[in-house]
Order: structure tokens, then C-alpha cells, then sequence
């Protein structure tokens, strides 16, 4: 049995049939009989053993397997430090909009987005 998987390497089959004799007036040779008699007439036994380079991919199965949960846990990490980051950036604008500012600072009053934004005529000749 492979312990990470649980794929078994070996497996064995048994099987046995029986007959039961029971007292018979019939037949002389079981007439004598006292009581149930099981006698075995026929067993078998069937063996399977996986080979060994099926054995080799069902382990590299088991490596896999720690793969994954490293890379969970990277992304659960990488996660948790996007969700720190846009609160942080959300708190940060909410302080500059309680503040006045537009947080860039580059236009922080009135005037200077009025004249920013303010397009000078040209007239075509």
C-alpha cells in the first residue's frame, strides 16, 4: 500500500468453496453421519503485484500533493497582503478626501484644477 495515496502495490484474492455433507439414507457412504460436515472442494488464490514504474508515477502523485499545499498556502499569503494593501490604500484616501485633498498633489485647490484643465482658444488663420 502506498501510504500517501493509498493505492495498493499487492493484492491477493483467496477463495474457497465447500460442500456440505449432510447423513444421507441413499448413499451407504454417508449414512454414518452425525451431524453437518463441511468438506473443501476447491480453492484459489489470485496474486497482482503493480509494476514498478506505475509505482514511480503514483509517488511522484505523492510529491505532487505537497506541491499543491505549498502553492495554497503562497496564494492564501499573496491574498491576504492584497486585501491589507486596498484597505491601506482605502484608508489612505479616505484621510486625504477628510483632509481636502485629491492626494496627488498636484492639484490640491480649486484654482490650480480651474487652471489646468481651463483650454486656451486658438483661433485658425
Amino acid at each position: 500500500m502506498e501510504p500517501v495515496s493509498g493505492v495498493p502495490a499487492k493484492i491477493n484474492a483467496r477463495f474457497q468453496i465447500n460442500f456440505l455433507l449432510e447423513s444421507s439414507g441413499v448413499i451407504y457412504l454417508f449414512m454414518g453421519i452425525r451431524a453437518y460436515l463441511y468438506v473443501p472442494a476447491l480453492w484459489f488464490e489470485i496474486r497482482a503485484e503493480a509494476p514498478d514504474h506505475l509505482m514511480d508515477r503514483v509517488k511522484v502523485l505523492g510529491r505532487l500533493q505537497g506541491g499543491m499545499e505549498l502553492a495554497g498556502a503562497v496564494l492564501l499569503v499573496a491574498g491576504a497582503a492584497l486585501v491589507v494593501a486596498m484597505l491601506a490604500a482605502e484608508g489612505a484616501a479616505l484621510v486625504y478626501r477628510r483632509r481636502g485633498s485629491t492626494g496627488f498633489g498636484v492639484l490640491d485647490n480649486e484654482s490650480e484644477q480651474e487652471d489646468f484643465f481651463q483650454v486656451s482658444s486658438v483661433e485658425l488663420e
